[in-house]
């Protein structure tokens, strides 16, 4: 599978996939699938998992939700929103709800990281804590917050380290980062990384 999450300002963002046929040597997109739409924030967050069954599962921060969808051979499908604003209440989905670019997951399924870039309600880095873990289809959920030491900042990319003691985040300004805490608390700018505003960021295995 490609997956992808397409978005069109003011309009919302479409999630969707191609299967992707390698067997004679060149790579052929068969049916481009659309899985479900989501608004009205132009941008969001996927991250791919595997549970320790071998379970594969796509995970979606939008603006208002954490979903779930089951990854098998017949499809992606089998939603199940697993925090959002209303039933199980996570103050991050509350309007004015999050918008996200990135989002990763912690090894173990117990965490969920994403920053947030609007600052009409105050930009912040957002991690939720799972309790068994995500691949639970009813686990409890609390949100824990870090925010930044300047005003003024918004959040891109964000990425753990190998073992999810660590958070990572590229902001409007240059890079950040903390070490996981229950009770959140304040990033610490990496010094002289302004060139790296406004991106993505991988964990390399060298680490």
């Amino acid at each position: 599978y490609v997956i992808w999450l397409g978005n069109s300002v003011l309009a919302g963002v479409a999630l969707g996939y191609a299967i992707i046929d390698c067997n004679n040597g060149v790579s052929n997109a068969t049916n481009t699938t659309t899985i479900a739409s989501y608004g009205p924030a132009n941008s969001g967050g996927i991250a791919v998992t595997q549970s320790p069954s071998g379970m594969h599962y796509l995970l979606v921060a939008e603006n208002k939700s954490l979903v779930r969808f089951d990854i098998t051979a017949t499809g992606i499908n089998n939603s199940l929103i697993l925090a959002d604003d209303l039933n199980n209440l996570v103050p991050c989905f509350v309007y004015p709800g999050v918008v996200t670019f990135e989002m990763e997951v912690s090894p173990d399924g117990q965490k969920v990281l994403f920053a947030d870039w609007v600052s009409i309600a105050g930009s912040n880095v957002y991690e939720l804590r799972f309790s068994p873990n995500i691949y639970n289809p009813t686990p409890s959920v609390t949100q824990v917050t870090y925010n930044y030491p300047n005003t003024n900042t918004v959040g891109f990319g964000s990425e753990y380290n190998d073992d999810a003691t660590r958070i990572f985040v590229s902001a409007n300004n240059g890079l950040y980062w903390a070490n996981a805490s229950t009770s959140g608390g304040t990033l610490t700018s990496i010094t002289s990384s302004s060139s790296y505003n406004h991106c993505h960021l991988e964990y390399g295995l060298s680490n």
